[in-house]
């Protein structure tokens, strides 16, 4: 009998995500200025860290635990559960 392969786990919470997300966004906003020449190698490694982290969050939004909502005014109190994640897409502030 084949031994079975554990299934991957969510380990980052929203927070650690933005986080990576924003350095992310600040390291694409250095490397890709008009008139450079990026090598491939460097360009691949940024595109797989964009990879990464929106599958991280694509899990986040997944899981029974937490649900993603997305605005730009604060959530009323009516919205999702005690659980779910709200992100301000104006201030960035979470709820």
């Amino acid at each position: 009998m084949a031994a079975s392969t554990p299934s991957p786990t969510l380990v980052k919470t929203s927070a650690q995500i933005q986080t990576e997300l924003t350095l992310l966004r600040l390291d694409l906003g250095n490397t890709l200025k008009p008139g450079v020449n990026v090598s491939g190698p460097t360009l691949a490694a940024l595109l797989q860290r964009q990879s990464d982290l929106t599958f991280d969050l694509t899990r986040l939004q997944a899981s029974s635990a937490s649900k993603l909502h997305y605005g730009a005014v604060a959530p009323p109190n009516t919205l999702g559960k005690d659980t779910d994640l709200y992100r301000n897409t104006v201030t960035w502030d979470e709820y």
